[in-house]
């Protein structure tokens, strides 16, 4: 017996180091995650705008553009409870903080939290990266290597040295080429229409307790839907479509907020987006520029 657990030690000893070795390469290799909560870390007392939400703030808002000291603090896949904990978190550090900007689109109040949908596994990054406490459970789920098929695409990107952040200073994700298609278009807008309206809930709750924080700091929130392509808004079920502007009325009423809908501009055509409904590199300049002027009109 003492024979085979010598065995099996000198056969799992090489492993662990491996996986040791490995977790810790990925953990102290640059993602954006860690780019936005280290910025977020040095420069809150700073910080005069800030946009929160998914990919369609993270891929179609740039803060280059603001007159402001601003930053994209939105990541792909980023829900409203996480927005919620990341505003919160700095919460006692803000002191020139003047806008908050929340994306507001088709899917914004029927879409599931993270946790509960394929993208589960990005949960991980806010625990890692972000010191985010919103997750429990089963410990090894948070592990890099908890999640093979990201951890060596990750771990192949950083052998090659193409290792990024997978942002600007500013935590703009750029997609700097235009592939609309009008087929695709169509496909993502069914995709994107619920089958029940069950989410809306508890997204309602989060996106109201920003806009709560931010009235009692006295800081504008802008809710805000982005531009969508012809092909994609035709496509869309016009009840949650309505419901989507209802909903972010009431809370622009509610809490003093203002509500921009910028998806049916005419400004906007099929060169600026990547598909139906993200802006490329080209859009998301025309629309920061857009709305810088808004910022500037609100806070002046």
């Amino acid at each position: 017996m003492n024979r085979f657990l010598k065995l099996l030690a000198i056969i799992l000893f090489p492993m662990l180091v491996f996986a040791v070795f490995t977790e810790t390469l990925l953990r102290t290799a640059p993602n954006v995650y860690k780019y936005k909560y280290e910025w977020m870390q040095e420069n809150a007392e700073n910080v005069e705008v800030l946009v929160l939400g998914n990919s369609y703030a993270y891929l179609g808002i740039s803060p280059t553009f603001f007159s402001q000291k601003a930053f994209n603090l939105a990541n792909v896949g980023q829900d409203a409870k996480q927005d919620d904990f990341l505003l919160h978190y700095w919460g006692k550090r803000y002191k020139k903080l003047k806008v908050v900007i929340i994306p507001i689109h088709y899917r914004t109040w029927n879409i599931g939290l993270m946790e509960d949908g394929n993208s589960i596994y990005r949960c991980r990054y806010y625990k890692l990266y972000m010191d985010c406490p919103l997750y429990g459970g089963n410990p090894l789920k948070y592990f890099e290597l908890s999640e093979p098929r990201t951890a060596f695409k990750s771990l192949n990107s950083i052998l090659h040295g193409r290792n990024s952040t997978g942002c600007d200073t500013l935590g703009f994700g750029a997609l700097s080429s235009s592939a609309a298609d009008e087929k695709v278009a169509i496909r993502d807008a069914k995709e994107h229409t619920a089958s029940n309206t069950e989410k809306r809930s508890h997204n309602y709750k989060y996106i109201s307790n920003i806009a709560s924080f931010c009235k009692e700091h006295d800081i504008a929130l802008l809710l805000v839907t982005p531009p969508m392509w012809k092909f994609y808004y035709d496509a869309l079920n016009t009840e949650q479509l309505n419901t989507m502007r209802s909903k972010a009325d009431l809370v622009a009423k509610d809490y003093d907020a203002l509500y921009l809908d910028y998806s049916e501009s005419k400004e906007f055509t099929a060169s600026d987006f990547t598909d139906g409904h993200h802006l490329n590199e080209q859009g998301a300049k025309k629309f920061s520029k857009i709305l810088n002027k808004e910022i500037n009109r609100v806070i002046n």
